[in-house]
């Protein structure tokens, strides 16, 4: 659902929320209902806007599109999600392999 952005929210923002780390990504679960496994994780973007607090993709997609700064924050998402991946790997192997290390 696409919302208008908070009162005062700018595309300048925008920049200085990428500059200061403000994008955050959430990760949901994706569960196999005939298996109840979960087969990965879907990366939900966040920004943590220093007023306006927790702000959903809807409320500023629509501002960075129009200003340009989507391709930016497109290319954040991907590299905090692939980190993201990576940590989940790697926790995830020594989770199975924990029992060898007793």
């Amino acid at each position: 659902m696409t919302r208008p952005p908070p009162p005062g929210v700018s595309a300048v923002e925008l920049r200085q929320a990428l500059k200061y780390r403000q994008f955050r990504l959430h990760y949901q679960p994706l569960v196999d209902l005939r298996t109840g496994s979960i087969p990965g994780v879907e990366a939900l973007l966040r920004w943590q806007h220093p007023v306006h607090g927790l702000l959903p993709p809807g409320s500023f997609i629509a501002l960075a599109e129009s200003s340009g700064v989507i391709k930016a924050i497109g290319e954040w998402v991907l590299r905090e999600a692939d980190a993201g991946r990576s940590f989940h790997t790697a926790s995830r192997t020594m989770e199975e392999h924990h029992h060898e290390y007793k």
